[in-house]
């Protein structure tokens, strides 16, 4: 069975970079993610929207590793068609959830600073009610 990519380039190149991505990506966002359950207290909205972030990504390196043993099995997918439209559907859910999380905190971080005193900020300064808006985030996916 084929999950395909199309592309002549991408079962020769694709590989070294998965494979950097997924030792980068699960030592970088294990780290973040270590900071923020264990170092970083108290959360603030923002922190909240960074970990949610931060958890997006390290999902998306959980899927990689089925990507890379596609390509160096050959273009061979040898986990099932299920398993690859779970993995098709984690990589673009990660692209729009990376997306709307970082826009949330670009609003975020653009709000307080260039109008601090804007009435919506108090709406959002609360964890509870960041963590009430990136589930919202999320289900709107």
């Amino acid at each position: 069975m084929r999950c395909d990519f199309k592309g002549a380039l991408l079962p020769t190149v694709l590989p070294p970079v998965l494979l950097m991505e997924i030792v980068l990506g699960i030592l970088a966002n294990g780290f973040a993610l270590w900071i923020f359950c264990f170092q970083l207290k108290p959360w603030k909205s923002s922190t909240v929207l960074l970990f949610n972030l931060a958890v997006a990504d390290f999902l998306l390196i959980m899927a990689l590793p089925f990507r890379a043993s596609y390509y160096l099995s050959g273009i061979n997918w040898m986990f099932g068609e299920s398993v690859c439209n779970i993995i098709l559907f984690m990589l673009a859910m990660n692209r729009s959830g990376s997306t709307f999380f970082l826009m949330a905190i670009a609003l975020d971080r653009y709000m307080c600073v260039v109008h601090p005193h804007h009435p919506i900020n108090s709406c959002f300064k609360s964890v509870s009610k960041a963590m009430l808006g990136a589930l919202i985030l999320t289900l709107l996916l």
